[in-house]
């Protein structure tokens, strides 16, 4: 039927929840700013860098376009390597 199948896997997300639980928790737990917090959760990626929901999007655009067709069965982590490490 031609149909591929894949899935997009996200990691931690850099939004509401994100800052305000993670974030917010991290601060409290280690006496740091929620910023602070966020810099040393984006230390925990090899990438050294927070997902943002424009990166998620980007590989579902990927996904769903012409230049993927020969790609199927994938299960595509967008989590700038946290699954990795």
């Amino acid at each position: 039927h031609n149909i591929n199948v894949n899935y997009v896997a996200p990691g931690m997300v850099d939004g509401p929840r994100f800052r305000d639980k993670v974030c917010a928790d991290m601060a409290r737990r280690l006496n740091i700013t929620p910023e602070e917090a966020a810099e040393r959760h984006a230390q925990d990626y090899a990438l050294k860098r927070i997902t943002v929901d424009q990166d998620i999007a980007n590989a579902c655009l990927f996904m769903a376009s012409d230049v993927s067709r020969q790609i199927t069965g994938v299960d595509l982590p967008v989590d700038g390597g946290w699954a990795m490490l």
